[in-house]
């Protein structure tokens, strides 16, 4: 009953080449593999994947992390769309993740756990993207440990210097520090076994964090326009780039994570915490679609500036010039301000 595109994610995510189908009672009917799952052309993936689980040092895997950007250009050439392409790209950063994680060779024993935070987290990285990640630890892992690791991440394009603390101490830092606000209310656990629980929201004092997140929500606001070849600023500057990320990606982000948590959903991707909202009547089913669609749109636009750019062989970035956009494109974005505006002014009047 699974589609197919969810079967191929889950092989990829997993690391494994092959699925079972079954019957409802469980009795086999068959194998598939990536292969039958989709076409020739965008396999590189599987093959990197295949590759970081057999980095035998550093040095090799982050060999295989530079290729990264690469496939990621061959798959949008595939018409991968921009949220299924940065699925890929987030299971494969995982994986390095992992493999990096598992070079460095953890101190002995159980209780350090490396959590993945932000659009790393939600499966939502783009090649401009920093991946983001700490550790929850019921002992302070060795600092030498901690060198060690920060540099192999560096080496392989990940964050370095990771944060490392107990579980009570990330719930009493939420309040006030948006790491830790983020490792209650916008991650995953990637690597590692816990001894004890991992920090969640309940733990905080009950409501406290929710304004937070809901505060956070209203921070980030969205452009009103465009004027010639400017981007209109809430205050009425202008800007002759529009940084997507800030003025449309965020703040449907921080909207839907603020959304999830009140509806008691605080891992996932921006849609999923969008649709459990919807379902909890945290937010009308209205305003969850139109979000849902917005976000969508803006992805497509911001993956296709970042491919463009690895194809020119620039470094990638969020910043797009309103000076080429099409009418469609500005018409698109002026459809998307509103939809956030709409929904903030909605969910907290």
């Amino acid at each position: 009953s699974r589609l197919g595109a969810e079967v191929l994610f889950e092989l990829l995510e997993r690391g494994i080449d092959h699925a079972t189908v079954v019957t409802e009672r469980g009795q086999l009917v068959g194998v598939v593999d990536a292969i039958d799952l989709f076409a020739v052309q965008p396999r590189s993936w599987f093959a990197a994947r295949w590759a970081i689980d057999r980095a035998r040092d550093l040095e090799a895997l982050a060999a295989v992390a530079q290729r990264l950007p690469a496939i990621m250009v061959d798959l949008h050439r595939s018409s991968l769309r921009a949220l299924e392409l940065a699925r890929v790209l987030s299971a494969l950063v995982d994986a390095v993740t992992h493999r990096a994680l598992e070079l460095v060779e953890a101190p002995p024993g159980d209780g350090l756990v490396w959590i993945a935070l932000g659009s790393q987290a939600r499966r939502e990285l783009t090649p401009a993207s920093h991946a983001r990640g700490a550790l929850v630890c019921s002992e302070a892992p060795p600092r030498a440990w901690l060198e060690r690791l920060s540099a192999g991440m560096k080496r392989c394009g990940l964050q370095g210097d990771p944060v490392a603390r107990r579980a009570s101490a990330w719930t009493q830092a939420a309040e006030a520090d948006e790491l830790a606000l983020t490792m209650l209310a916008d991650r995953r656990a990637l690597w590692g076994t816990p001894r004890e629980p991992l920090p969640v929201l309940d733990d905080a004092p009950a409501g406290r964090l929710l304004e937070v997140l809901a505060q956070r929500a209203l921070t980030h606001t969205s452009p009103t326009g465009f004027d010639a070849a400017s981007v209109l600023g809430l205050d009425g500057r202008r800007g002759d780039r529009l940084d997507i990320r800030g003025a449309a990606v965020i703040p449907i982000v921080v909207l839907a994570r603020w959304a999830g948590a009140a509806a008691g959903h605080s891992e996932g991707s921006t849609l999923e915490r969008l649709r459990a909202a919807a379902a909890a009547g945290v937010i009308e089913d209205a305003d969850a679609r139109t979000l849902a669609d917005a976000f969508e749109i803006v992805y497509e636009l911001r993956l296709a500036h970042q491919i463009e750019q690895l194809d020119a062989g620039a470094v990638p970035d969020d910043l797009l010039d309103p000076a080429v956009m099409s009418p469609l494109t500005r018409g698109h974005l002026r459809d998307v301000f509103r939809a956030v505006a709409a929904a903030q002014r909605s969910l907290f009047p």
